[in-house]
């Protein structure tokens, strides 16, 4: 039996189709015998790993083994015999690289194979290394599945080149018109068989407790967008409210996207991503300081279809503390022996100054681009959720890559990192364009209203938003009790949401920090009575490993910490210990006010208005239903929501 899955119109899917004539002519009861499966996916995608893009990975499972004649000599394990004759084989995993430059971009040192590639910089990329960090990416995505990886026999494809143009053999690089059989001895000459006591050659990936584990891999469960996720991507791909200036603009000079949440500020840079790809074949590095943001946004790229290599284009989203990383340890400003988190702002000021004072040379700089091509061979970087960056990063993305290849959404109302960023400073109004936004794009009728009133009410003048005439309704719930005691009563909302053709990771469950240290241990007895006692089970954000990584399940609720709520949205949100959260927020305002000798207002205006951007933007999450629990009834963010639920009986509800 023989499946494709992903792209099939793209080079990686040509690919795929040559890969599986070459089993077809060689194993001709492949189509129809249901013992000899082989599984082949183009252009896969491994968010959360060390590398995102795989162009080919094929598996294999024969149950009734297979043979073929080496046309070489291959050596076998464990006690390298030679084998000339006939080789069985039972499985394989093989990962491979699709390149489809002209030859004249191609060069081999020795059996490695380099390719130029010309974006903001012109250099030549490893791409057996790459290869290499490919196949390591399978064996740990396969890892984290079972507990074991296989042997990964990695290719490199190159499309358009002849056998007669390869380096001689044996080496991992193949062409569109190599032939059966010698495709097969290159396999055996990179992962050699295994020559059993029955002197029968024999080619497995894996021990026999796992050789039907690989072939049955999440990795070939087809991913279907959830409703929620389905009108981002239709957004995105129909160009829904995508002005045409941006894209006359791009490239240009800054440009800033500039609007309160839900707005569609983050859709918009996608649109004009996806756009730049699909005209020009360009590479946007999309940066977020939220790591939970990444997960969504790479879960979007995907549906789109969107790459992320040097090579092909598209988009690769990182938060912007890994991105940072990757600088400073590729200028060498890491001290080995130091926790980065901890001495972060103090390397990122170090580079900042180096740069500003011309420590680093162009040429040098030049060669660290050149040298580093996955990190800086970008056409345009695009940041999002940009309004607080700290100055030191944003003259630090302007020196290395150019304002004109800039694109920035700043959210009016959400700062939390510190003051407003800066980023027209220095730049003369010719270098520089802001498209406002400020049309509700994700909350229901009612939850734009009360956003609106509350934000007059509370003094927050920066705020306002227009309703959207056709998304009607929107409702809040306030309940009260404690954590685990409230939580069956949620039961409901997630009912009624997947009712609405929504999927559990549609949801949002925001926690604070007390709250996440109790669930941290996800085999202990308050996560797993949580799980129980929602009916539901929970993908863990508020865990630092889990923020990234797209999530396998669309039956996991997403729960997180309040601090990487920003930029995140759900049909349903759930406000866990609000009152518990804001005196947190509360606390941290005043130390914050403390230490940095404040003098323009008083400590209560400051802690106030503080308050009001996470109350703000906690209640700007929902589209539909904004559920918000209190802990105490005497609180008096809880007594604020009451007097709002008398105004506003028809919405508030009182549990």
């Amino acid at each position: 039996m023989i499946e494709l899955f992903g792209a099939t119109n793209s080079s990686e899917g040509r690919a795929a189709k040559n890969l599986i004539e070459l089993f077809k002519y060689s194993f001709p009861d492949l189509e129809k015998n249901e013992d000899l499966n082989l599984k082949v996916y183009s252009g896969a995608k491994f968010h959360g790993y060390q590398i995102k893009d795989i162009d080919c990975i094929l598996i294999c499972q024969f149950k009734s083994p297979q043979r073929f004649n080496p046309v070489r000599e291959v050596k076998t394990k464990p006690n390298e015999e030679i084998e000339k004759k006939e080789i069985f084989i039972e499985s394989m995993v093989l990962c491979i690289e699709v390149k489809d430059h002209d030859a004249k971009f191609i060069k081999f040192e020795g059996t490695s194979v380099q390719v130029s590639y010309q974006r903001n910089i012109q250099s030549w990329h490893d791409a057996s290394e790459q290869n290499n960090k490919q196949a390591h990416t399978l064996k740990t995505f396969f890892s984290d599945e079972f507990g074991r990886a296989p042997w990964v026999t990695n290719l490199i494809y190159l499309s358009s080149l002849e056998e007669s143009e390869l380096p001689r053999r044996p080496h991992n690089i193949i062409t569109p018109n190599i032939k059966p059989r010698d495709f097969f001895t290159v396999i055996c000459e990179q992962s050699n068989p295994y020559k059993r006591a029955n002197k029968k050659t024999v080619f497995s990936c894996s021990p026999p407790e796992f050789k039907d584990k690989y072939i049955n891999s999440s990795l070939f469960k087809t991913n279907i967008p959830t409703s929620l996720d389905r009108k981002k991507v239709d957004a995105i791909s129909r160009k829904e409210g995508f002005n045409k200036a941006w894209m006359n603009e791009v490239g240009k000079r800054l440009i800033i996207f500039r609007g309160s949440a839900g707005t569609g500020k983050t859709i918009a840079l996608l649109q004009l991503a996806n756009e730049l790809f699909e005209k020009k074949g360009s590479r946007t590095l999309f940066l977020t300081y939220n790591k939970a943001l990444v997960s969504d946004i790479s879960r979007i790229t995907m549906y789109l279809g969107l790459p992320s290599n040097v090579d092909d284009g598209g988009v690769n989203t990182q938060s912007s503390t890994s991105f940072f990383y990757s600088i400073l340890k590729s200028f060498s400003l890491i001290p080995d022996d130091e926790d980065f988190l901890k001495v972060y702002d103090d390397l990122i000021n170090e580079m900042q100054n180096a740069l500003t004072k011309n420590l680093f040379s162009n040429d040098e700089i030049d060669e660290v681009f050149k040298n580093s091509p996955n990190t800086y061979a970008y056409d345009y970087v695009f940041i999002d959720e940009g309004q607080d960056w700290p100055k030191e990063e944003i003259q630090i993305i302007k020196h290395l890559f150019g304002t004109e290849r800039l694109v920035v959404a700043d959210g009016l109302d959400q700062l939390i990192r510190g003051a407003r960023a800066e980023w027209t400073f220095g730049l003369k109004e010719a270098e520089r364009i802001i498209f406002s936004f400020d049309l509700s794009l994700r909350m229901k009728s009612n939850l734009t209203y009360f956003t609106n009133q509350l934000a007059k009410n509370e003094g927050v003048n920066i705020w306002k938003l227009k309703q959207h005439n056709k998304i009607k309704g929107g409702s809040i719930s306030l309940l009260t009790g404690d954590f685990y005691e409230v939580l069956p009563k949620l039961k409901v909302f997630i009912d009624e949401a997947i009712s609405n053709k929504n999927k559990p990771i549609d949801l949002l469950m925001l926690i604070t920090h007390q709250l996440a240290e109790g669930l941290a241990n996800l085999k202990g007895e308050k996560y797993t009575l949580a799980q129980s006692l929602l009916e539901c089970k929970i993908n863990p954000g508020f865990l630092d490993e889990y923020k990234s990584k797209v999530s396998s399940s669309y039956d996991e609720l997403r729960m997180l910490q309040y601090q990487s709520a920003r930029g995140l949205e759900g049909w349903t949100t759930f406000l866990m210990n609000f009152d518990q959260f804001i005196e947190n927020q509360k606390q941290v305002s005043i130390k914050q006010f403390e230490s940095q000798n404040i003098t323009e207002i008083s400590k209560e205006e400051y802690v106030e208005e503080i308050t009001n951007r996470w109350i703000m933007m906690m209640f700007t999450r929902s589209v539909d239903t904004t559920v918000i629990h209190f802990q105490n009834k005497n609180s008096l963010i809880y007594e604020k929501m009451i007097s709002y639920s008398e105004k506003y009986p028809d919405f508030i509800n009182i549990d």
